[in-house]
């Protein structure tokens, strides 16, 4: 965990979203399970999601060919989720990815897309974790 993600401030907050999509990216491409588990709290819906799917790229020996998202700005948003301490803003491109197998055969394609992923976060035991993740655009 990077040192700027740790305070209990907007700018560590914006800190752990960043930190959380790179272990969502990472999560995809290794794949690697717990990868968001450990930094979402056990009610986040989304992050659940991506562990399943994590799940089963692992039971099937398949990866996605390289990191799907590039996020290109992380921002604190006025209009926070009720629940949670602060909402992040994380404009990203997804970029067009392939999902390989350990031949580097082709099993399913992703298209290129532009948006936003809202991160809703919680602070528990002095740190922060995501409490949802949601697309605004």
């Amino acid at each position: 965990m990077p040192a700027d993600a740790l305070p209990n401030t907007p700018q560590g907050a914006e800190a752990f979203a960043r930190y959380f999509m790179t272990a969502l990216n990472r999560g995809y491409t290794l794949p690697e399970r717990g990868a968001v588990a450990r930094l979402s709290t056990s009610t986040c819906k989304s992050c659940a999601g991506y562990e399943d799917f994590f799940a089963e790229l692992v039971a099937n020996q398949r990866r996605l060919d390289r990191q799907p998202f590039v996020f290109t700005d992380v921002m604190l948003v006025g209009d926070t989720a009720v629940g949670a301490v602060y909402s992040v803003d994380v404009v990203v491109n997804q970029q067009a990815v392939r999902i390989i197998d350990s031949t580097g055969a082709t099993h399913q394609t992703w298209t290129a897309k532009t948006g936003i992923l809202v991160v809703d976060l919680v602070r528990t035991d002095g740190h922060w974790l995501v409490n949802g993740v949601r697309v605004r655009q």
